[in-house]
């Protein structure tokens, strides 16, 4: 799936702006965010740790204090900069829903109508302890009537439309090969665990076991015996595991041509005969849907000799499991303790739960996002904020170009590809120029699961009616209110959302270099990731095409392959190493990003302004590097390190302090790090793409 979306002028038109200082107005009165470290992301020297020479450890020079003097929340898995943003964002969102909660009236099927009883209907802890499994019972009984295996398929495309993948997954967006229309995807699924590799490898044996334990204690809840319990639990983990054993790794996960498998729906009884797609379609709503993009073709065989080889009364228990994990956060009191103990507490190693606001704020996001959205921006976001990151993009996007028609190992031929791809991006800002509209949407003040299985049916609807017709580019993958970025390759865009146009990544208040240190470097990362090893495949109209030429692939591939191997060798925890293919593509984005952001960064500086000029005793090189070091600061219980490792696309925020910086040569000038310190890389070992 793409990365993300929002309207602005055609970048093309600020190209000739390169010398603009993003802040020539601002006056600063300090090198740092006013406001104390306890309150305040935003960049600042007092995190910093000067008694470490930065070319032994760089990230500890830029961010020792802070580490040393910063616990993790008892509510969270890490914490960094991205999670002190997102604290301080999570707190205005929240304060917003109770304030619409305490509305009297709000204009039937408005933002604030949907979101006041979304809302209501989640805060009301009484009801919902007291309600327990009730309100899942109906769907329970329905998997109770089942008596064949046409019958089973018929309800699981039923639970579809109410956002329940059981066995696989399913889901509509932009054709790979045809950016232009909506398709129909189906996916691997029905794990309950993170990965595959969770089943099998011996490193995972704890977590498996306390899975079996967790199941146990769900279906107990569920009014099962301890014995009953057992039993269906090993049924479970017999079909997990063999699911398992059919499904791709994380990293064979990135492989986008791999994954694109189109099929006639027609042919996909021959693909898994054993599975009636001709009663899940119907009840889906999916009969006349005439192709699938089948993204893992043998994990669907699979499943066919699995619905052959075990009993109608074994699906039966997987799918009741299916619905229960997936309700029991939202089920209240023991439920509700029960998924936190193992999906938080076990797997990520977070001590308590998130308050029940800041919980049911974030259902409301992922169920409503829009709605909520909406409110944000009109109280959160200013068109200011929106002028200040256009110009910011504008240099980036410049500095990118040069690089890019500097290129030398390319061919002429996929150089200019590369540039007809690049001036075909699309920039979107803060957030939609249309927000949503909700009509049809039925909420409820006091059912709060209902709630969540009406919006997931209302969403699948608006998804479904949109397969084999155009794609709206106009749609953001993301709410304002989300702290992040992305790069959206079917439709060639990169996007910026309300939310992370704030301190640490962005900060009027600072100089140019801090500035483009972090949100300059992110703009530089999401425009990178168009040409990272899984973008560069996309052509200027977002498909999957192969436009180079075989020795500009090749020539690609080894840079990237240096990449790939420094990191490799890095070691999170004592014997565990990053994996430097699975991230590769992050890495790829870091690496580019940051050059790509100090060549806008010096471009943007007037000529009369002097190099050596100090802000806090340190230089604008020295603070590029420094911001971008202290965005990424993050500390990790151990049980969220090795996951984050074991399954993540991104390298550990302490690792990716420094992966670009080792490989830009600026780094090493500005903090005079010579060739005998530990972090220095030779320039024949350093990684060089765009």
């Amino acid at each position: 799936m793409p990365n993300c979306v929002n309207d602005m002028p055609d970048f093309r038109l600020f190209l000739s702006c390169l010398a603009f200082s993003l802040l020539a107005a601002v006056t600063l009165l300090s090198g740092e965010a006013p406001g104390s470290p306890d309150n305040d992301p935003g960049f600042s020297v007092w995190r910093m740790d000067r008694s470490v020479d930065p070319g032994n450890d760089f990230y500890r020079f830029a961010n020792g204090t802070w580490e040393d003097t910063t616990p993790i929340p008892a509510d969270r898995s890490r914490w960094g900069a991205f999670d002190e943003l997102r604290q301080l964002n999570d707190e205005r969102v929240l304060a917003l829903l109770e304030e619409t909660a305490a509305l009297g009236t709000a204009p039937a099927g408005s933002p604030a109508a949907l979101v006041r009883d979304f809302f209501r209907s989640g805060m009301d802890r009484e009801r919902i302890d007291a309600l327990g499994l009730e309100p899942l019972q109906p769907l329970l009984s329905e998997v109770d009537a089942v008596n064949s295996i046409e019958a089973w398929a018929g309800l699981l495309g039923r639970l579809l439309r109410q956002g329940q993948a059981v066995a696989f997954g399913f889901w509509s967006g932009p054709d790979a090969a045809d950016s232009s229309v909506v398709t129909a995807y189906l996916s691997q699924g029905g794990l309950g665990l993170p990965t595959r590799d969770h089943y099998f490898e011996a490193r995972h044996a704890d977590t498996l076991a306390a899975y079996r334990d967790h199941i146990v204690a769900l279906l107990v809840l569920s009014g099962l015996t301890s014995r009953e319990a057992r039993s269906e639990t090993a049924v479970i983990l017999e079909i997990e595991t063999a699911l398992a054993g059919h499904s791709l790794r994380p990293v064979e996960l990135r492989d986008r041509e791999a994954l694109y498998n189109p099929h006639p729906a027609g042919e996909l009884p021959a693909l898994a005969p054993d599975f009636p797609w001709a009663a899940w379609k119907e009840t889906a709503g999916l009969s006349a849907v005439d192709t699938f993009v089948v993204r893992q073709p043998g994990f669907f065989a699979g499943l066919a000799e699995l619905i052959r080889e075990r009993p109608l009364e074994d699906w039966k228990t997987f799918t009741r499991w299916r619905l229960l994990r997936s309700a029991a956060p939202y089920l209240g009191g023991a439920f509700e303790a029960e998924s936190f103990a193992f999906n938080q507490a076990t797997l990520q190693g977070t001590p308590e739960p998130r308050p029940a606001g800041q919980r049911v704020a974030d259902v409301l996001d992922d169920r409503i996002g829009e709605a909520v959205g909406a409110l944000y921006v009109e109280r959160h976001y200013g068109e200011d904020t929106r002028r200040r990151m256009e110009a910011l993009v504008d240099n980036v996007l410049a500095a990118f170009g040069e690089r890019l028609r500097a290129t030398g190992w390319m061919s002429s031929e996929t150089r200019d590809e590369a540039l007809r791809k690049f001036e075909a991006f699309t920039v979107k800002i803060g957030h939609p120029e249309n927000f949503r509209d909700y009509a049809g949407l039925e909420i409820r003040p006091d059912d709060w699961l209902g709630n969540i299985h009406r919006a997931a049916a209302w969403d699948f609807e608006r998804r479904r009616q949109k397969i084999g017709g155009p794609v709206d580019r106009a749609e953001w993958w993301m709410t304002p209110q989300t702290v992040n970025a992305y790069y959206g390759s079917s439709n060639n865009e990169i996007v910026f959302p309300a939310a992370i146009l704030q301190p640490p990544f962005f900060d009027p208040r600072l100089d140019d270099a801090v500035n483009y240190g972090a949100i300059g470097a992110i703009i530089g990362h999401e425009i990178s990731h168009g040409f990272d090893d899984q973008g560069r495949l996309v052509d200027a109209e977002g498909n999957l095409r192969n436009w180079w030429s075989e020795q500009s692939a090749e020539a690609f591939a080894a840079r990237a392959q240096v990449l790939a191997e420094q990191v490799s060798r890095l070691e999170a925890a004592p014997g565990l190493l990053l994996d430097g293919e699975l991230t590769l593509g992050e890495s790829i984005a870091d690496l580019c990003g940051l050059a790509v952001a100090f060549e806008a960064w010096r471009r943007s500086r007037s000529a009369e302004a002097d190099p050596a000029e100090t802000i806090d005793g340190f230089t604008g090189e020295q603070r590029f590097f420094l911001s971008w070091a202290q965005a990424w600061r993050t500390v990790y219980r151990p049980e969220a390190l090795r996951e984050q490792v074991v399954r993540g696309p991104h390298p550990p925020g302490q690792f990716r302090a420094t992966i670009a910086p080792r490989n830009h040569p600026a780094f090493f000038r500005a903090f005079a790090i010579t060739p005998e310190a530990p972090l220095h890389l030779p320039e024949s070992e350093r990684a060089v793409i765009w």
